[in-house]
């Protein structure tokens, strides 16, 4: 009965669940990396900056989706969607231990303009996977039924969200911001290991 509200198949619904789970987890690391680059920022730098890191932002953007557009006529979709996310982890780790080793007093950071990084780095990052996680969905639905798909796969980001800020909330004045910012960290690595059978048994042809 639950199907025939939804309007669903019921061969549809591993492929449904399957990337619910993906939106759910991708919404989760939105709202902390988030969270942790805006709160370092605006306590170290200001919130004076961000007009001027949010310009930078827009450039950055801009720039990294033209690079994304020409990339796709040489490239599989799977081999960038999967070449970004790798690169998206490992910029995230970047972040995660720079933070880690201030933290630690091993080095300063004040400085240095890791923290203007720290930000544009983290947003640029959400916005990409944000903005490919929805590539994936077109991959794995065909066009035919997106109508039903999709409202299900945006209330499972809603969801990720809610997720997220809750997350943020309990235990933000547990863990230090490099302990919540590597839990994205090791959260990118089970969305890779999700997204890869997920690619690999439900990519569509249009």
């Amino acid at each position: 009965r639950l199907l025939r509200l939804l309007s669903l198949r019921r061969n549809e619904l591993p492929r449904l669940v399957h990337a619910a789970s993906v939106f759910i987890l991708v919404s989760v690391n939105d709202g902390i990396v988030k969270s942790v680059a805006a709160a370092v920022f605006n306590f170290r730098v200001g919130v004076d900056s961000l007009p001027v890191m949010y310009s930078w932002i827009a450039v950055l953007f801009s720039l990294g989706m033209a690079l994304l557009s020409w990339l796709t006529a040489k490239v599989t979709r799977q081999h960038l969607l999967f070449g970004l996310l790798g690169f998206v982890t490992v910029l995230l780790l970047v972040n995660c231990l720079a933070l880690n080793l201030h933290t630690r007093g091993v080095v300063e950071l004040q400085n240095t303009g890791f923290y203007p990084f720290l930000f544009v780095s983290s947003e640029l990052a959400r916005s990409f996977v944000g903005f490919h996680i929805w590539i994936v969905a077109g991959g794995i639905c065909y066009t035919s039924r997106a109508k039903v798909l999709f409202p299900l796969l945006a209330a499972s980001a809603i969801l990720g969200d809610i997720a997220g800020g809750f997350a943020v909330r309990i235990l933000g004045p547990l863990l230090d911001a490099y302990a919540l910012y590597g839990l994205a960290v090791l959260n990118m690595f089970v969305i890779v290991l999700l997204l890869r059978p997920l690619v690999r048994r439900y990519f569509v042809s249009q």
